[in-house]
């Protein structure tokens, strides 16, 4: 649902997903990303934040933050985030 921008979708499943596999660390980016193209500020910030405290490595948690923060068109944030992303490690996407 996420690719072809149906986000309500995605975020509904997502959040099923995330029940019975909390950890599961590609849904939960997925579903980060579908919050921001929902404007969903407030639980991108709290999954963000639990993110961290359970350890996920910087190179995807400064990926997410910079995705929010450019959604929230909030530029320097947004390429202080993903040059943080890039320098510990993140390649897999265009940064």
């Amino acid at each position: 649902a996420y690719n072809q921008q149906d986000y309500e979708v995605a975020v509904e499943g997502l959040r099923k997903v995330l029940i019975l596999r909390p950890r599961f660390e590609r849904a939960t980016v997925l579903f980060v990303r579908s919050l921001a193209q929902l404007e969903e500020w407030i639980e991108c910030e709290e999954l963000c934040s639990a993110l961290e405290r359970d350890g996920v490595p910087i190179r995807t948690t400064a990926f997410l933050r910079g995705f929010v923060e450019r959604k929230r068109n909030r530029i320097n944030k947004a390429i202080e985030q993903f040059q943080l992303a890039h320098a510990a490690g993140r390649r897999d996407v265009a940064l």
